[in-house]
């Protein structure tokens, strides 16, 4: 198997190369859909990401200061529109 670098593994899961995981796993992160804070769940892909679902949560239930960072942080730069299925990024 390749370099898998820092990455932690939960207990279970098999270590693959770092292409193989990025193909795997689902990601997520804290984005603005439809002027809401919202979790985004996606997977990487060879030249983007593509997002599969999304969830509205209030900033409330997000207590620790590192939590309100990774809020600040990532909604500062993802922002999307959310319509019949299809999500679009918007630029500001």
């Amino acid at each position: 198997m390749g370099d898998t670098g820092n990455v932690v593994y939960p207990k279970g899961y098999q270590r693959f190369e770092s292409s193989r995981l990025r193909k795997k796993l689902m990601s997520w992160s804290f984005a603005i859909v439809n002027n809401k804070l919202a979790e985004i769940y996606f997977r990487h892909g060879k030249k983007s990401s593509r997002v599969y679902a999304h969830c509205y949560v209030r900033r409330g239930e997000y207590k620790t200061k590192v939590e309100q960072r990774w809020i600040k942080k990532d909604t500062e730069h993802l922002r999307f529109s959310y319509s019949k299925g299809k999500y679009k990024r918007i630029s500001f």
